[in-house]
């Protein structure tokens, strides 16, 4: 593949990490408008990852200082849950990912019906199994990680201001893990999914202060769109 693709797919992959909307189902989405071809994105969430982990340092600090045994409770089932059913199911047939996208925007519609008053850091055991099984649904190809944890934990009753951050603190386990273990190459796309990442903050931060889902919604159907038009799987 070219490298200029490679870099611009790159960059469009973690701009949308960052947001509840589907990497997976954007960089297919531009795939099948300009015939590129990414490979293996596993390498490109080893660079938003880093963005990630750079970007939020302070937040990192402040969970784990905060880190308790009913957290660390939390945190096994969370991650446990999306580890084994991926492992069940490596190599089975994907749906397509305009469903998955689609499914999503249902799921982030429902739950900005939702206003919780709940503090992240009140998350326990019972909230793990539910961030854990939603993010096992985002091995449906275009459901979105973050957009299914954002979202049930927002039907959890988490106020909208804490759903993203412990949304961020669910995901970076279980994408560290996911990275280690497929050897993730760290190359010059990898680092344009980092550098797509830290622009797309400004917008995170507007996800962070509770702002409707809709919005969200909205733009992941139009992509499923797109992808109903080219035919894209």
């Amino acid at each position: 593949m070219p490298p200029r693709p490679s870099l611009a797919l790159g960059l469009l992959h973690g701009a949308a990490d960052a947001l509840p909307v589907s990497s997976s189902g954007h960089v297919a989405a531009a795939e099948a408008l300009f015939g590129a071809d990414a490979g293996d994105t596993v390498g490109l969430h080893a660079g938003s990852l880093a963005a990630l982990v750079a970007s939020h340092t302070g937040e990192a600090v402040a969970i784990l200082r905060r880190l308790t045994w009913r957290r660390v409770a939390m945190h096994l089932a969370a991650g446990a849950i999306p580890a084994a059913l991926g492992y069940a199911t490596e190599g089975k047939g994907q749906a397509p990912f305009r469903h998955g996208m689609l499914a999503g925007a249902a799921l982030l519609a429902v739950a900005d019906l939702r206003r919780g008053e709940r503090s992240r850091w009140d998350a326990g055991p019972v909230d793990g199994v539910c961030l854990g099984l939603a993010q096992a649904t985002a091995l449906w190809p275009g459901v979105s990680r973050n957009g299914a944890t954002l979202a049930v934990a927002r039907l959890r009753g988490f106020a909208p201001e804490e759903a993203n951050p412990l949304s961020r603190e669910v995901g970076v386990p279980v994408t560290l893990g996911a990275v280690l273990l497929r050897r993730a190459p760290l190359d010059a796309a990898a680092a344009a999914s980092a550098l797509g990442f830290l622009a797309a903050l400004p917008l995170v931060r507007v996800v962070d202060r509770g702002t409707p889902l809709w919005p969200w919604a909205a733009e992941r159907v139009a992509v499923a769109l797109v992808l109903l038009r080219t035919s894209a799987p």
